[in-house]
């Protein structure tokens, strides 16, 4: 994303990931306000993405795909760890039918519980 300033720390550390070709991908639980929220930050910066999206409602994570990216064909259905990936190399962001697809895919890079709730994160 084109910036009209110098960026410095962390911008610039995740400026050359991008240039790089290799965002810090997320893995993100819950797509409710919070969730919808981290979505629609990191669809405005450079070098770090939500790469998939589990929730007990998938249409919910969907949502919050469609508002950060203003389309409604940048999310894809993951039922196993293969679709999530795949999903994943495409530069789409996959919605997980099941956390563990996120845990074991391999591509994620960081876990964000957006929950809210801790047991249910837990």
């Amino acid at each position: 994303m084109a910036s009209n300033i110098a960026l410095s720390g962390l911008a610039k550390d995740l400026e050359r990931q991008q240039d790089k070709g290799k965002p810090i991908r997320i893995g993100l639980v819950g797509a409710g306000e919070m969730g919808t929220d981290i979505v629609a930050r990191t669809a405005m910066m450079d070098g770090i993405d939500v790469a998939a999206i589990m929730d007990i409602k998938p249409e919910t994570a969907h949502k919050a795909v469609e508002i950060a990216r203003r389309r409604d064909d940048f999310s894809l259905d993951a039922n196993s760890v293969d679709k999530l990936n795949a999903a994943i190399e495409r530069g789409m962001t996959a919605v997980a039918s099941d956390p563990a697809h996120i845990f074991d895919s391999g591509l994620i890079d960081v876990i964000v519980d957006a929950t809210g709730i801790p047991s249910v994160g837990a």
